[in-house]
């Protein structure tokens, strides 16, 4: 068991220990989202470096995400999206400003999730849920959902049907027809079935 932690005896292994995400890249380096920064540990040497960004050095990261072709996805609190290439860590940002190329509602982002069909899935905290095409030149977002719009995750089906879970709203299944508009369904909880189902 290799614990990394930061300490008055190791000082330094981490920017700080409030882990809140983690995922692998392609280079077998898994990428720490912490309270404030990101730490890249080498899986071969347990070396880890800080990622230095000046969107990332100060903020929370909420989720990191590594996609199908390989890029790393960074929600963070208050500055965004990054999109970053673990080889170069070249990244591109999307936030809430005309000069971002994507323009999101908010700039706190609290969970990613990538679907079968490659589209990055963002949620937002009562600012709803966003979809990044996959070829990732547009941005749509989902219906309003609930009475708060705050979502907070998603994941679909293996049929393609997504579940939306909120705070406060409850779950939502959501569909996607063919010309890309969504519909989204509340699901109605009876406590008689949650009960019935832990009595058996």
């Amino acid at each position: 068991l290799k614990i990394f932690r930061s300490s008055s005896q190791t000082r330094g292994v981490l920017k700080n220990n409030e882990i809140q995400c983690v995922s692998e890249d392609r280079l077998k380096h898994i990428w720490v989202g912490l309270h404030e920064g990101i730490n890249i540990v080498d899986k071969e040497s347990f070396r880890t470096t800080v990622f230095n960004n000046e969107f990332v050095n100060k903020d929370r990261i909420n989720s990191i995400l590594t996609d199908h072709d390989g890029y790393v996805w960074i929600a963070t609190s208050s500055n965004g999206i990054l999109r970053v290439d673990p080889l170069t860590l070249k990244y591109d940002r999307y936030y809430n400003d005309s000069s971002s190329k994507l323009r999101l509602k908010s700039n706190s982002v609290i969970n990613l999730f990538e679907d079968h069909a490659g589209r990055i899935w963002f949620t937002s905290w009562r600012n709803g849920l966003g979809c990044i095409s996959n070829n990732r030149d547009k941005l749509t977002y989902a219906p309003f959902i609930g009475s708060s719009n705050n979502p907070f995750r998603i994941y679909q089906e293996k049929n393609g049907t997504y579940w939306i879970c909120t705070w406060g709203d409850g779950l939502f299944n959501m569909s996607i027809g063919k010309n890309n508009s969504m519909s989204l369904t509340p699901i109605k909880i009876a406590s008689s079935s949650y009960l019935k189902s832990v009595n058996n």
